[in-house]
């Protein structure tokens, strides 16, 4: 029975999100945690079992958009990304499903028609496109690509509760003067990092971001994580601007980061590797 299996990561929050020039955008920060779908035709009916939500509207959008009808098509999924965590796991959920079913009917999935696939059900994040982007996630009217994957990791917790991404980008935020020139000041101090390969200079960046939004959707353990970052060399804070993780960008070789926030006693810590957006062939 032939298969068609695609992975698409998940995010640890953005490295920076806000308002520029009029348009919401962010900053992806796509990590090693995936959303994996399979497609595969058994004969039946289409069906869409131990799918998620999210992925089952994928599948659905992505058979609709087939050229030829597919049937027998089945789908299913398996995702280690928690719902409601800001960790991008509807839209690894919707890509991953999508580009599925798309191989199944004969075709490789372009990344501008999952974004625009993904964007008609919800607000969308960067992670489906390949290396680091700035993304317009309400739109998916413009696609900055700022390179590839730093060789860093992000060590961090869940601050506690959940946040439907739905209704947080329902409303249109409205930043204040001062918001707007430090959300554009972070985005430059980004775009500079990644052209010269400065990771301090896009840790100072997404802290900055991550400090703009505690007006907005607070982490309670931000400023002790700031400081964590400061006393054990990590390049800065990376948080979650419709979700609940928080942590601190480092590099690979700092294993006693992971420690240093144990000890705050707020959530058991996880540590995942900042990788290039876009899906990819699972092999089997």
């Amino acid at each position: 029975m032939k298969s068609f299996s695609v992975a698409v990561p998940g995010s640890c929050g953005e490295l920076l999100q806000g308002c520029l020039d009029g348009r919401d955008f962010h900053v992806s920060c796509p990590v090693d945690i995936f959303s994996r779908a399979t497609a595969f035709f058994d004969g039946g009916r289409p069906r869409f079992n131990n799918l998620r939500p999210k992925a089952r509207l994928g599948a659905m959008a992505a058979l609709r958009s087939a050229e030829f009808r597919l049937p027998n098509l089945r789908v299913e999924l398996e995702s280690d990304l928690e719902p409601g965590k800001g960790m991008a796991s509807s839209t690894a959920d919707i890509a991953a499903a999508a580009a599925a079913v798309t191989l199944a009917s004969g075709r490789q999935p372009r990344e501008d028609e999952l974004a625009r696939l993904a964007v008609a059900i919800e607000p969308t994040d960067g992670t489906l496109f390949h290396g680091i982007v700035g993304f317009d996630h309400k739109e998916g009217a413009s696609l900055t690509r700022l390179g590839t994957a730093p060789a860093l990791k992000v060590s961090y917790i869940d601050t506690g509760g959940s946040v439907d991404t739905i209704e947080f980008n329902r409303s249109k935020k409205r930043y204040t003067p001062s918001q707007l020139k430090a959300i554009r000041f972070a985005y430059e101090m980004i775009v500079a990092g990644f052209k010269w390969r400065d990771w301090r200079l896009v840790g100072m960046a997404s802290t900055l971001s991550a400090r703009v939004n505690q007006e907005i959707l607070p982490k309670p353990a931000l400023e002790e994580l700031i400081e964590i970052a400061a006393s054990v060399g990590g390049y800065g804070v990376v948080v979650a601007h419709s979700g609940t993780v928080a942590g601190i960008v480092h590099d690979r070789r700092d294993a006693h980061v992971t420690g240093a926030i144990a000890d705050m006693g707020v959530a058991p810590p996880a540590t995942a590797t900042i990788i290039n957006g876009g899906w990819r062939l699972c092999l089997s």
